[in-house]
């Protein structure tokens, strides 16, 4: 269960996946991103192993492709400190409610699970009085909605992270094609970002474009 909670109005995107990944996790915020119609400057998230490498309070590790796509829409990324639950209390709220509106309810498929979160949460959850804030969820949003960023004109460009080593003759293979790489990288193993119609070289130690 994927939740998504907006800090002032604690309106919410909920999704059920069946599996996790570093690139569902990224499409998953970009559906979250989309159903509130904007981009909050920063986010406040869990340290699953999909989005953060080395959970830091100063310094913490995200993934590559996670990193990107936060950086496409302009969101820093504040992960939690581990094994700190007061700091995402928010969402720690959010994830007993929803699992109390889904007591007790099976469902023959997971589009139809979804499709119970997207109806409960429109009539219900959206519309309700929040209890902490005394207010309606959908008033607080409208007043919110507005300050978060417009979303980019296009959507975050998927990669698959590679690694190659550089043949002897200044080539890396990628796909049965080959790409030449500086001389220096000849016998060591370097990274690569593969998009659809790119390709990007990076240093396997610094991570500094080649």
């Amino acid at each position: 269960l994927f939740i998504m909670t907006l800090g002032a109005s604690r309106h919410a995107f909920r999704k059920v996946v069946w599996n996790s990944s570093k690139e569902m996790w990224c499409q998953l915020h970009e559906a979250a991103f989309a159903f509130f119609g904007g981009v909050p400057e920063t986010i406040r998230l869990d340290n699953l192993r999909a989005g953060v490498v080395k959970p830091d309070v100063y310094d913490p590790q995200l993934n590559s492709l996670y990193a990107a796509m936060l950086s496409h829409y302009c969101v820093v990324a504040l992960p939690c400190r581990p094994y700190a639950p007061d700091l995402k209390g928010k969402v720690e709220n959010q994830i007993g409610y929803t699992q109390e509106a889904l007591r007790g309810k099976r469902f023959d498929s997971i589009d139809l699970h979804n499709e119970f979160l997207t109806h409960w949460n429109q009539r219900w959850a959206f519309m309700r009085a929040h209890g902490t804030l005394k207010r309606r969820v959908c008033d607080l949003f409208a007043e919110e909605q507005p300050k978060l960023r417009a979303l980019p004109t296009r959507g975050f460009e998927y990669y698959r992270v590679l690694e190659r080593r550089a043949h002897f003759d200044g080539y890396i293979e990628v796909d049965g094609a080959y790409y030449s790489v500086p001389l220096p990288c000849i016998g060591h193993t370097v990274i690569v970002h593969a998009g659809t119609t790119w390709l990007r070289v990076l240093d396997r130690t610094t991570h500094t474009l080649l």
